[in-house]
């Protein structure tokens, strides 16, 4: 469960730059499956993939960390949306 803050060339904070949730247009950050990086809505149980190996911190979680983290959320329950979707939501 991690956040990321995204600024623009000019150093304004970006917003939503990895995608929001297609019920509420939020996010609660991300999880680390692996080497891919998961974002999500907790409250809609809606989750997205955004690539892998964007950031470092996965390397930093050990297999078991990362299904703890994974089990604590019920991420088995979430409702996977793609990443497209997701960041049409900002451009409205």
């Amino acid at each position: 469960m991690h956040q990321i803050t995204v600024y623009n060339l000019d150093g304004a904070k970006h917003e939503n730059y990895f995608g929001v949730c297609l019920k509420c247009g939020k996010t609660d950050g991300y999880i680390n499956i692996g080497a891919g990086h998961w974002f999500y809505c907790k409250q809609h149980k809606m989750c997205w993939w955004v690539g892998s190996n964007l950031f470092s911190d996965w390397r930093e979680e050990t297999p078991e960390e990362q299904e703890r983290i994974y089990n604590a959320l019920g991420f088995e329950s979430f409702e996977e949306c793609r990443l497209e979707d997701t960041t049409a939501l900002d451009k409205d």
